[in-house]
């Protein structure tokens, strides 16, 4: 059964060979390539071009003649994928050799639609980030009301069956951020399965440069998609999950924001209470309001 692996790209050069690399030596081969330049700026679109050309894998190369995101670029491979399975890699990351394997080996064993699992993060200075398996016990168990709170699953570990992709309309476009998590809620609310393989599935490249206003912007796209799915919540204890997940992103931009806008930090941290007084908050804001005081 053909897998198609989505990779979109957007000033890639730099890494776009070791992620394709790690495709190509999957111990899984029934695999195509896409890959989709983004509007790059740099070389990415011509180097996809001669990796294709004498690669033992088919390779699509798709080019956006404008910068139109992660979304959108995701869903033109899709669109233009051949595979019954698609998996989704990000042109600055890798794959361990066995991670298509492990993965098919469930959706043909299980009825299960989506396989995700565990990550690596390294940084570009060569720090590398092994988490515990105990720190990934809670991304074993999804379904609409914990992905509420947070979003449990990391989409390059993702392997999904293509027509319930088909079935939800794929990634919202008019996201530029956290499309991934609004699509998560989305086939959760339609009780498509999700199975967690305790396994690293992804080593995935932390830009340290980039933390800060990536923070900002994920945070604020999260909740923009905790907005637009509280309107499905059915009852009291979907409820209570959306306030918790609402209050845990306030008070992250409030963390953020401390370091140099602590007006921002205040009114963040005094909403995430106001959302949700329970849990660590509490403790959270005070921390934060000494910090405003140094």
């Amino acid at each position: 059964m053909l897998v198609s692996v989505i990779i979109p790209a957007y000033n890639a050069e730099k890494f776009l060979c070791e992620a394709i690399e790690s495709v190509i030596d999957q111990t899984y081969k029934n695999i195509e390539i896409i890959i989709v330049d983004d509007a790059s700026k740099d070389n990415t679109y011509n180097l996809a071009l001669s990796l294709a050309a004498k690669c033992s894998l088919p390779i699509k190369v798709i080019k956006h003649y404008k910068n139109l995101g992660s979304a959108v670029a995701r869903n033109t491979g899709i669109k233009q994928s051949s595979g019954k399975f698609i998996a989704f890699l990000d042109a600055d990351d890798f794959w361990p050799e066995n991670k298509i394997e492990l993965q098919m080996s469930v959706l043909k064993n299980k009825k299960v639609h989506i396989v995700h699992g565990g990550l690596i993060n390294f940084s570009e200075d060569g720090f590398i980030k092994v988490d515990t398996e105990e720190k990934h016990q809670w991304r074993k168990k999804v379904n609409f009301k914990l992905l509420l709170e947070d979003n449990r699953v990391i989409t390059p570990t993702v392997l999904i069956v293509k027509e319930i992709l088909e079935d939800v309309g794929y990634f919202d476009e008019s996201l530029r951020h956290c499309e991934d998590y609004d699509l998560w809620l989305r086939l959760s609310r339609k009780n498509y399965k999700f199975s967690y393989i305790n396994k690293v599935l992804l080593y995935r490249r932390i830009h340290t440069n980039q933390l800060t206003s990536n923070d900002l912007l994920h945070m604020e796209y999260a909740i923009k998609v905790l907005k637009k799915h509280r309107k499905y919540i059915k009852n009291y204890s979907e409820l209570k999950s959306w306030y918790i997940g609402y209050s845990r992103r306030l008070i992250f931009l409030a963390n953020v924001y401390l370091s140099y806008n602590k007006k921002k930090a205040l009114k963040y941290a005094v909403l995430s209470l106001v959302y949700n007084p329970t849990e660590n908050i509490k403790w959270k804001i005070s921390k934060i309001l000494k910090s405003m005081l140094l």
